[in-house]
């Protein structure tokens, strides 16, 4: 009876089923899907106002974004009243309302024009680029505005990033978004709302102050295909707002954005030249230059710097390195050069560089509106004109004396549009002298915003007692989220005071069930305080929540090895390479693991030589090998290992070392042995123990490099 009730149901269900295969199979014959690029937005509004009893206010959806404002609607006869449209940057993040660059236009305004009410309301939001601007413009403008200010631009691929993660569909269900069906059944079907491409970040913190935001396991970094799209789309939706201001009779102001060129470095950048040959060379001099930096050699630093721009000049890091040398060697216009080129190439822009600028600029000349060039203004306060922490905190956010100036800025702008907001120099001058003594009487309240704020500011400049200090009172000042938290963890961490750092650590995990980010700190931990089980725990469930951190595998490979567990650890230390095969230092674990495996050490050295082959550039591998001949008593091919080494880029200092005690041990060569000492000495002064006694004053006394 059980079998005849379900055959006729599930016999239609396979039957339903082999119609859709049959149907997925012939559209994927017959039918090429569109491609629909993720950053193609759909044309929304974004209204942040609701109107009770002729007041508009912000909605409580918007107030972890944007600031809370209020304003009489229908507006009231003799009201002027302006919007100022942007990021953080028009937000006053992370200060107080009051000292916003916004706050201080409306004060001058107030004070040059007492006859006249203005209201100047800041529509600043945390991490709002162009598009989400474009939206809130299109969303106010029933709201009886006299002017819009927008200065928009330094949050593009902020935004970006949110588009392109709400844009990939979870991994559990990403399969279905490929089919075919799934394709045509968006072109024909009415798309909803909901799932339009515009992401509105309701959150305080977005991703942290630091923004490196991580989309499918992965850190949101861009190449040049990307940065075209997305200056691209910039430039259409600047020329967008010009358009709908000027329809709806709104006089429109842009500002550009001014960013922290002098003293803050782009994100880590691992960009290398496409060709081998060239590479070879590039490497070369930025290891010389890298050397001869450290000993304080820092003319001949800027030589090899040159050399290797000269190659290519396509990294962020190296180009930032070396505008800064150039600064302490007072050469500031080539430092401003390269300074401006790290902010262009950044991998992970969170500032405005120059292309953003140029389209602000080129959006305002082609409307003929009003442009207030607010970089102008900064760069021309600052030495040699490179915009630095005085001006800007951080790498975007100013400084309460960097808003000042921005709203300086913004009302001359302002004032050059006639029609009775005329005054004179004098009077202008003294309502900005009255805005900077401000400074000096009412200091920002250090809140728990500003705290953590700080406290990331002072971590990235290497202040880690004062980032600390900032970070336990953001934490004491209740700020909402965990990362003060995580942060003074890390930096307890890096102090050795692990019990300490756990106590902090653990709690997290429960109190942010879904926040997987402590993982790979808690094992660590735990590794550190000797408890072997619950450092295995966490590493492994730190990689399952698909934390990408090569540090991961090799750690819980070293718990693996301390447990007994050394097929394991092989087996971690192998699928860690599958995912980051260009890892040097996980390469020389498993290397180093297979020593201990062979009693022969073919394995181990069939691997290094298999490695080397395919990337000759780690250095620890070439070590690795190099001893390894030398424990086998094979001392010709040693000597050519470190030979080869040495030829690399960026050789180590060991490999002179090594190559010493080849000639001395193995080839009875000690004049060759010597001079390999000598140069080790030269290059490594403080590791003099490590050379023979009777080879150190041959060493000092003439040895050639």
């Amino acid at each position: 009876m059980f079998r005849r009730r379900w055959l006729a149901p599930l016999g239609s269900i396979l039957f339903g089923l082999l119609l859709l295969v049959a149907a997925e199979g012939l559209l994927r014959l017959t039918w090429t899907p569109p491609f629909l690029p993720a950053e193609q937005l759909a044309a929304i509004t974004i209204d942040p106002f609701e109107v009770n009893n002729g007041n508009a206010q912000t909605k409580e959806a918007y107030l972890g974004a944007m600031l809370p404002s209020s304003f009489a609607v229908p507006k009231p006869d003799g009201i002027f009243r302006i919007f100022c449209l942007g990021g953080s940057t028009t937000l006053g993040y992370p200060y107080p309302a009051e000292f916003a660059w916004t706050a201080s236009l409306e004060r001058r305004l107030t004070r040059l024009f007492p006859k006249r009410q203005v209201e100047v309301i800041n529509l600043g939001g945390t991490s709002y680029g162009s598009s989400r601007t474009l939206a809130v413009l299109r969303g106010i403008l029933d709201y009886q505005l006299d002017m819009v200010i927008v200065a928009t631009g330094d949050a593009e691929f902020v935004e970006d990033s949110f588009r392109v993660a709400v844009s990939r569909p979870a991994p559990a269900v990403s399969w279905l978004h490929g089919l075919y069906l799934s394709r045509v059944l968006k072109q024909v079907l009415p798309e909803k709302e909901s799932a339009r491409l515009v992401v509105d970040a309701e959150d305080r913190s977005a991703a942290g102050f630091l923004f490196t935001p991580v989309v499918a396991g992965t850190v949101y970094q861009v190449d040049n295909g990307r940065r075209s799209v997305v200056m691209a789309a910039l430039g259409e939706n600047l020329s967008a707002m010009t358009e709908i201001a000027s329809k709806a009779g709104v006089p429109m102001m842009l500002a550009t954005l001014p960013a922290n060129v002098a003293s803050w470095p782009p994100d880590p950048d691992s960009s290398l030249p496409p060709e081998p040959a060239l590479r070879r060379r590039w490497q070369k001099h930025i290891a010389v230059a890298e050397q001869l930096a450290t000993f304080g050699n820092f003319q001949g630093a800027i030589g090899e710097y040159a050399a290797a721009a000269k190659l290519w000049s396509g990294n962020a890091t190296v180009c930032y390195e070396y505008g800064q040398l150039l600064i302490r060697m007072e050469q500031f216009e080539e430092a401003r050069a390269m300074l401006l080129r790290a902010l262009d190439l950044d991998p992970t822009p969170v500032r405005a560089n120059a292309i953003v600028n140029q389209s602000i600029r080129v959006a305002a000349a082609q409307a003929g509106i009003l442009l207030a060039d607010t970089v102008r203004t900064l760069e021309n306060l600052s030495s040699h004109g490179l915009i630095g922490e005085e001006l800007i905190l951080d790498y975007a956010h100013p400084t309460p004396r960097g808003h000042v100036e921005i709203a300086r800025a913004v009302l001359q702008t302002f004032l050059t549009k006639g029609s009775g907001w005329s005054i004179g120099d004098v009077q202008e001058v003294s309502v900005h002298q009255t805005e900077l003594a401000r400074l000096v009487t009412e200091k920002p309240v250090i809140n728990a915003g500003l705290s953590f704020a700080l406290g990331q500011v002072f971590e990235r400049k290497g202040l880690m007692e004062k980032a600390a200090d900032m970070y336990r009172q953001a934490i004491s000042q209740g700020y909402q989220g965990p990362f003060p938290t995580y942060n003074l963890s890390r930096l307890l961490t890096m102090q050795g005071r692990y019990a300490e750092a756990l106590s902090l650590a653990a709690p997290l995990v429960n109190q942010y069930p879904g926040w997987k980010e402590p993982y790979g700190l808690l094992g660590y931990l735990q590794q550190q305080l000797g408890n072997a089980p619950a450092a295995l725990d966490w590493y492994q469930r730190a990689i399952h929540a698909g934390d990408l951190d090569p540090r991961l595998y090799a750690s819980l490979a070293a718990v693996e090895l301390a447990t007994g567990q050394s097929a394991q650890a092989r087996l971690t230390l192998e699928k860690g390479l599958l995912k980051h095969p260009d890892n040097c230092d996980m390469a020389m674990s498993l290397g180093r693991l297979l020593e201990q495996e062979s009693a022969q050490n073919v394995k181990a050295e069939d691997f290094y030589r298999e490695r080397l082959a395919v990337d000759s550039s780690c250095q620890l591998l070439w070590e690795d090998l190099g001893l390894l001949l030398m424990q086998q008593r094979r001392w010709n091919e040693a000597e050519k290992v470190f030979i080869e080494a040495l030829q690399q880029p960026a050789p180590l200092a060991q490999h002179r070392l090594n190559l010493g005690y080849v000639y001395l041990e193995g080839l009875k060569d000690r004049s060759a042995a010597g001079k390999q000492f000598a140069r080790f000495l030269r290059l490594k002064p403080e590791q003099a123990n490590l050379v023979p006694v009777d080879f150190r004053p041959s060493a000092e006394a003439g040895g050639q490099l």
